[in-house]
């Protein structure tokens, strides 16, 4: 009995070796972790009723839900994202090229009449010769490039780290209710007071997830609508890449409307751009922000206020990133479910 404290003692730090081992494992594949364990948890009851109308299969179940996940949402937004990227550096390697060869003049010679026009009525208008002109807008090239390589190179790993979600969430589909049933055997806490937990988790984790989809959707349909009265070529198109955009918290469904209204001004519409820049701020970006708490509130059922929503909705993005906007309401949530838990009680003991 003399020996009992110091083999709890011993056994407690061997317990936090252990998690500090585990932490250090886990936490270059923490962000794509955490999507997966997300997806998983959200989209388990799915996965049971596909299983079951595919008769036990269930690795067959998992690997079909990770195929329309990646099909339907993570391909589309990847690929965008590569394509916008890679097409941009294009553009300024072009510039790039042309003030090397012709200076200033070379790169107006590229330019279509409008803008061309434009840009001529601006260089009249400052005091700077065309030749400082040119290399001030070589060095702005360059630094552009070596920005746009290192956003390149985020994207790849963006890239790795989807592939890895994708691993883990199928392999979470098929063990997580194992895993889940170990914590909870294992925990201190109440008998299915783990289980309680993930539950209010799920809750909020499908609100957010069908609340962006939804909200996306409402932002394109109204960055469409300013799309058509702005007599925007190819309206449609431009919607679908609005919707995919506004499903990426870091970038947002107004950039889209913003970039064409700045096509707009270089092409001899000022008042169109005009228009579409006020009408991408006030309509299209401010959708977001009133929409997606109401209908996290709503899907959810969550316990906590809209505007409680909001702010965890914007403190989390602040906080982490594009994550944050599923790490933001599970922290209030994880908050409430504690603070209950601790005013309940301990439960009855075994």
């Amino acid at each position: 009995m003399d020996g009992l404290p110091i083999e709890r003692i011993a056994l407690g730090m061997l317990v936090l070796l252990s998690i500090a081992a585990v932490v250090a494992v886990l936490r270059p594949l923490a962000v794509a972790l955490f999507i997966a364990a997300v997806l998983a948890g959200a989209i388990q009851p799915l996965y049971e009723r596909l299983a079951r109308r595919l008769r036990g299969r269930r690795n067959v179940a998992a690997g079909l839900i990770v195929a329309i996940v990646v099909i339907t949402v993570a391909g589309p937004i990847a690929f965008l994202g590569t394509v916008l990227i890679r097409e941009a550096m294009n553009g300024v390697t072009f510039v790039q090229r042309a003030v090397e060869n012709g200076g200033t003049q070379g790169l107006l010679d590229t330019l279509p009449a409008p803008i061309a026009s434009v840009w001529n009525r601006a260089l009249a208008a400052v005091p700077f010769s065309k030749a400082d002109i040119g290399q001030w807008v070589g060095v702005q090239a360059s630094r552009t490039a070596s920005f746009l390589g290192a956003a390149f190179a985020a994207t790849s790993h963006g890239l790795i780290q989807a592939v890895l979600a994708m691993v883990a969430f199928y392999f979470l589909l098929l063990d997580g209710s194992c895993l889940v049933a170990w914590i909870d055997r294992v925990s201190p806490l109440r008998p299915s007071a783990v289980r309680s937990l993930l539950m209010e988790f799920r809750q909020v984790a499908v609100a957010v997830i069908v609340s962006t989809g939804v909200t996306a959707g409402v932002q394109a349909a109204a960055a469409g609508i300013g799309y058509l009265i702005a007599g925007v070529p190819h309206p449609f198109f431009f919607a679908l890449v609005t919707l995919l955009l506004a499903l990426i918290p870091a970038v947002g469904a107004a950039v889209a409307g913003l970039a064409l209204s700045g096509l707009l001004a270089v092409t001899g519409h000022p008042w169109k751009a005009l228009f579409l820049a006020i009408w991408s701020l006030v309509v299209v970006g401010l959708v977001d922000n009133f929409v997606k708490p109401i209908l996290i509130r709503s899907f959810g059922g969550v316990a906590f206020p809209s505007s409680v929503v909001f702010f965890s909705l914007v403190g989390g993005i602040a906080a982490f990133g594009a994550v944050g906007l599923l790490l933001g309401p599970l922290s209030v949530a994880f908050f409430m479910a504690a603070v209950r838990m601790a005013h309940e009680g301990p439960g009855p003991e075994s």
